[in-house]
């Protein structure tokens, strides 16, 4: 596997040295609602092959907030208002509801030309001959990719084949509030922190400030913890768990339930009433910290009203764990019609300054140096602190795993529903282990 995640690397590196040298989870319901007042008059502008035919794209995408479907919204706009023969519409829906409906239209061969989604379901979608191969439209420069550092978009290969586009960088990070850290006269989190300091901290936090240090940590943070420890969730060819040792798995939820009978971090039943970002109890001020992904860091100061800090999971400054993770993808579906004025939405929304300016780093960091270069004079505080954190991702992290194999998304369920078996007291944490890996290793067994 890391042969061909190192030839896949190479393969990327010369199809960008040859662009080069071409020129440069809300609602519930599916909705068509970008551009549907907008005029729909015929455009003279002709770029990278398109002309001024009018075309009518669809594009789907997942939502968790009514924030995600106004920007997407005022990006297409955007894109419209600069290519007027071209019409968008949308699809949306709620993370679970999106990718079902996905899979209906994959078997009806209705899927819209472009589709967004989430770094644990283009290797599925890919493999299944459902997503067009973008290097030629890299290669020619219809998706600009020029100075672009190939590690950005390493993420969309799938057997040597680019599959999506990376539309922002994210890692995973705690977010923390300063002020509750003096309160309790406990040292910030650092680059070498331990996860023994992380439970001594959160211990303290809780005693000193009355406040829960933290929530249970949930699905990727025990994947960093595996890679820490040099292990992985999956095997390489996704037909079983990637780790043999249950000690990690023990070790990992014992350090919780440890917390959660001390009452130091939030309890499962309030994290299961959590229905967004708004009112998770980092969010409502109920803890001293959170995990997230780094691109809600801004939200999180505004909802707070209080200057946050960022920091690497516990144990990551050894190396190995830590990886910058693209936020979300843009695929162009294989049975596209149109899909020169896929590649060309595309292209607008990674390389647009206007448009950039405009989501102002909400769907994740840019990556496109003319983009960062025209923004970066303009970043928020918040913005500024997710760039210096960024810096320090790369500087310690390790490649990011391959794209999650089929049936993943059971994986993640049953380990959800395992480990909450676990803090309800139902099991122990070795019957814990033991199940997930059983249950896990047959759901990934149908792989074969």
């Amino acid at each position: 596997m890391k042969g061909i995640r190192l030839l896949s690397f190479m393969l990327l590196a010369v199809v960008l040295v040859i662009s080069g040298c071409a020129g440069e989870k809300g609602t519930t319901e599916s909705g068509k609602n970008a551009g549907q007042e907008t005029d729909k008059s015929t455009g003279t502008e002709e770029r990278n092959g398109v002309g001024d035919e009018k075309v009518t794209i669809r594009m789907s995408y997942f939502a968790g907030s009514q924030a995600t479907i106004d920007l997407t919204n005022q990006i297409i706009e955007l894109f419209m208002k600069k290519y007027p023969h071209i019409f968008v519409e949308t699809e949306f829906a709620n993370y679970e509801s999106y990718f079902e409906k996905l899979s209906v239209q994959a078997a009806s061969n209705s899927l819209p030309d472009i589709i967004r989604q989430d770094y644990a379901f283009i290797a599925q979608y890919a493999e299944k001959g459902l997503l067009m191969p973008l290097d030629e439209q890299i290669a020619s420069g219809k998706i600009d990719m020029t100075d672009v550092h190939p590690s950005n978009l390493e993420g969309g290969i799938v057997d040597g084949g680019m599959y999506g586009i990376n539309i922002g960088n994210n890692a995973i990070t705690l977010i923390y509030d300063p002020a509750s850290f003096e309160q309790a006269g406990v040292k910030p989190p650092h680059e070498h922190w331990t996860w023994e300091d992380y439970e001594q901290a959160v211990l303290t936090l809780h005693e000193q400030t009355g406040l829960y240090g933290d929530s249970h940590q949930t699905f990727p943070s025990f994947g960093i913890f595996l890679r820490q420890h040099e292990q992985h969730l999956y095997n390489e060819d996704g037909t079983a768990l990637g780790y043999e040792d249950d000690k990690l798995f023990i070790d990992f939820y014992e350090m919780q339930m440890r917390l959660q009978k001390a009452n130091a971090i939030s309890s499962v039943a309030e994290e299961m009433e959590s229905k967004g970002l708004e009112d998770n109890v980092f969010a409502t001020k109920k803890s001293a910290m959170g995990t997230f992904f780094s691109n809600n860091m801004e939200n999180l100061q505004k909802m707070r009203g209080s200057s946050l800090a960022m920091s690497m999971l516990p144990g990551s400054g050894e190396g190995n764990g830590m990886y910058v993770k693209p936020s979300q993808f843009m695929s162009i579906a294989q049975s596209s019609k149109n899909p020169e004025e896929a590649a060309l939405f595309i292209d607008f929304w990674i390389n647009d300054i206007e448009a950039n300016k405009r989501m102002n780093t909400y769907f994740g960091f840019p990556y496109a140096p003319k983009v960062i270069e025209a923004m970066e004079p303009h970043f928020t505080d918040a913005q500024k602190k997710i760039a210096e954190y960024l810096e320090t991702v790369q500087k310690y992290a390790a490649p990011i795993d391959p794209p999650d194999p089929n049936r993943a998304s059971e994986v993640t369920k049953l380990l959800t529903n395992v480990s909450q078996e676990y803090f309800f007291d139902r099991i122990s944490v070795q019957e814990a282990a033991a199940k997930f890996r059983e249950s896990a290793n047959a759901i990934l067994a149908k792989n074969k």
